[in-house]
């Protein structure tokens, strides 16, 4: 019988090193292998194509490797992945962090499949992200919706008083598992979590808190509070909107005290995620968090907060801020003889390009790469377009009627989400959809809040919108029981 040791995940002494960082195991394989007979099949080298070109640089292909041995398991970390999720409980102070390679998407659904064994039911907003609703479909939780507050005088949803859950709670006492929050919301806005999370605890109610907008919320920062230190009970944050990793990198952080099982958690998050995460993005997560911990990390962070105040200080002359308790990466502004929708097309001709029209403003979204330069190009495109604007005010009004004062109106719930996915459907012109019930969640993105949300009736406002074309909807239904 051969000496000689087979090669085993607890015997690999000749094949890895005791690595504390996902870098510095990708250094070590890049450097040491000679010959790839594993995945990818790009086997970290360029392949030429008929393009004559790489979309993909020589540094990303050479980071992008399969579970090698000390490699770590996204599903099971307990190794340079294990370290990276106590990292991030670290620097935002909770209990226990997951890591997601695919968004706060993830992560929301996870936490919803985890409320899952505490009640059939839970209550949304109507702001809520797209991943809610599927969510629900994957689920089969009965949706309670209660409104956030609706500003009128820019046409969107805003943040949520603590009264409104109280009541929404009342009129529905039985069988909630979880509450959703979305804080800071799409433009920034941000909710009374701590009063929130009071409440639902006193129902022994989990409180989950969309905060994917609010990652730059960092303990020790000048930033407003975060809804990890207000007690919420599962915070979910995107980690590319304001700070330096990837697209599609995020954490979910369950707090400390937390009435949310953090096994059901990881276990709901498992299904979700690939099989083969990438590790060009977890280690962009590695090197963001690092980025966090650095001396500078904070000074960086805080850095923010004085662009914005750079920004409005340059244009407040002229337009119009979205006050009231915004974080300082989101700025909404609009003009007064100008639609956002003008400006934004002159922006982008310009090589500027601000992040969505959000109801009648115009969204500009600050990060940890902002730079005061930035700012400067900003606001002297913003005083020129200003300074030329050549749509009279007829334009300006025809914007603002596009945009209702009044909250857009939402059918009840006729049939649970998932049913109604899941029931036989047809695709019909979208002027045939009206009074039919919708199979599907249509939320265009940004910013992915749902204009149709499968078991309700599709209304005439919903087909007016522009992106709608074609709409699947339930087949031999339109009113609940007509068949």
């Amino acid at each position: 019988m051969s000496s000689k040791k087979a090669l085993t995940p607890n015997n690999q002494s000749n094949t890895q090193i005791n690595s504390e960082t996902l870098t510095e195991l990708i250094n070590f394989h890049s450097k040491k292998e000679i010959a790839s007979f594993h995945m990818p099949g790009h086997k970290q080298r360029h392949v030429e194509s008929n393009l004559g070109i790489s979309l993909l640089s020589t540094d990303v292909l050479q980071k992008d490797f399969t579970e090698l041995p000390g490699f770590d398991e996204l599903a099971n970390p307990k190794g340079v992945l294990a370290k990276l999720e106590a990292k991030a409980s670290r620097i935002w102070d909770c209990d226990q962090s997951f890591l997601s390679v695919n968004g706060s998407s993830a992560g929301i659904m996870a936490a919803l499949m985890e409320s899952v064994h505490r009640g059939k039911k839970v209550l949304l907003p109507r702001n809520c992200h797209r991943s809610a609703i599927n969510g629900l479909i994957l689920t089969g939780l009965e949706p309670i919706w209660y409104e956030p507050n609706w500003h009128s005088d820019w046409g969107f949803w805003g943040a949520v008083e603590a009264g409104k859950i109280k009541e929404a709670l009342s009129q529905n006492p039985q069988d909630i598992g979880s509450v959703l929050v979305v804080s800071p919301t799409y433009a920034g806005e941000l909710s009374d979590i701590a009063s929130i999370a009071e409440l639902c605890h006193q129902h022994g109610i989990a409180l989950i808190i969309d905060a994917a907008h609010g990652s730059h919320l960092l303990p020790g920062s000048k930033m407003l509070p975060s809804a990890v230190s207000q007690n919420a009970d599962v915070i979910i944050h995107s980690l590319h909107k304001t700070l330096a990793a990837l697209t599609q990198t995020a954490v979910i952080h369950i707090n400390n005290n937390s009435i949310v099982d953090s096994n059901c958690l990881r276990a709901a998050l498992n299904i979700l995620h690939t099989s083969s995460p990438s590790y060009v993005l977890l280690n962009s997560i590695e090197e963001a968090l690092s980025m966090l911990e650095d001396e500078n990390g904070l000074k960086n962070i805080n850095k923010i907060m004085d662009l914005k105040d750079l920004l409005i200080d340059k244009i407040s002359c002229f337009a119009n801020v979205f006050d009231g308790n915004v974080d300082p990466a989101h700025i909404l502004v609009n003009f007064n003889n100008i639609s956002a929708s003008n400006i934004y097309t002159q922006l982008c001709e310009q090589g500027i390009f601000a992040e969505t029209i959000q109801g009648k403003g115009l969204l500009f979204l600050l990060g940890i790469g902002s730079t005061k330069k930035d700012i400067e190009v900003l606001t002297k495109a913003l005083e020129k377009i200003n300074e030329e604007a050549s749509i009279n005010k007829g334009d300006f009004e025809k914007s603002f009627t596009n945009t209702r004062k009044d909250a857009p109106t939402r059918s009840k719930q006729d049939i649970n989400p998932r049913e109604a996915f899941f029931m036989p459907s047809e695709i019909v012109p979208k002027e045939k959809a009206i009074g039919r019930i919708a199979s599907d969640c249509i939320a265009p993105c940004p910013p992915g809040t749902a204009l149709t949300i499968p078991g309700q009736k599709i209304t005439e406002e919903v087909i007016r919108h522009d992106s709608i074309k074609d709409l699947r909807v339930i087949i031999g239904f339109s009113n609940p029981g007509e068949k």
